[in-house]
């Protein structure tokens, strides 16, 4: 392995010019703007968002769907597997 020996003419400087340093780049975004913008990129988030949202709904309208009431006791179907009737089964109450 040989080893080159760094001169500094092989260096050149950079021209900068001191009015470039405020300027900015890219357009001005607010900071809900700019999470929007990267939140829609990420493909799990989205699926992530998605799934709360059904889970949200289903929970607001589960009971109009199954026609059953949460605080309602069968004890007569207690423990039982899921059913038809009873889509995710019973617990002890």
């Amino acid at each position: 392995m040989s080893h080159t020996q760094i001169k500094e003419s092989d260096f050149e400087p950079i021209h900068y010019d001191d009015s470039d340093a405020e300027r900015i780049a890219g357009e001005s975004t607010s900071f809900w703007k700019d999470a929007w913008r990267r939140f829609k990129q990420n493909k799990l988030a989205i699926f992530g968002i998605i799934v709360i949202v059904l889970l949200a709904i289903m929970s607001l309208t589960g009971t109009l769907i199954s026609g059953q009431n949460y605080s309602d006791n069968d004890l007569i179907n207690a423990n039982q597997s899921p059913s038809m009737e009873h889509w995710f089964g019973t617990d002890n109450l």
